[in-house]
């Protein structure tokens, strides 16, 4: 006869996340705060609140939704350096948060012709985020 699950041991082992994409790996909070940074600047203001278009459950349980979801929100959203680096400072955030020691982030370098980010900058502020959230924690 097999034991219970004891999940306070389960949530203690360290875990690792062996494939995550930055932009599918934000949350509906961190879209959120790039929304209103960019309505506020009178940009996106076709898009929907993300906290009221990202509901957990309904829409969300095909995979087919969540594409369009990149190109309508994330790829729209994370459009300049600012952008870049606080979606991988949320990510690299919620991560730890869920218990997570190894991480392998993974990303598409982008440009924005709108914004003139190319995509060196792109690789560069994420690349720079991650190795000062890395010195960050090296120091704690």
């Amino acid at each position: 006869m097999a034991s219970p699950v004891d999940i306070t041991f389960c949530e203690a082992l360290p875990m690792a996340e062996l494939h995550a994409h930055l932009g599918g790996s934000m949350s509906p909070t961190a879209l959120h705060k790039l929304w209103k940074r960019n309505t506020a600047r009178g940009e996106r203001l076709e898009l929907e609140d993300p906290l009221t278009a990202i509901q957990p459950g309904g829409d969300l349980v095909d995979i087919g939704f969540s594409f369009p979801l990149f190109d309508r929100y994330i790829y729209s959203l994370v459009n300049d350096v600012v952008a870049v680096r606080y979606a991988t400072k949320q990510v690299l955030e919620d991560f730890q948060s869920d218990g997570v020691s190894y991480l392998e982030l993974r990303t598409t370098p982008r440009e924005n012709l709108t914004t003139a980010m190319t995509m060196v900058e792109y690789v560069a502020a994420v690349n720079d985020t991650i190795r000062r959230w890395n010195n960050k924690r090296q120091l704690h």
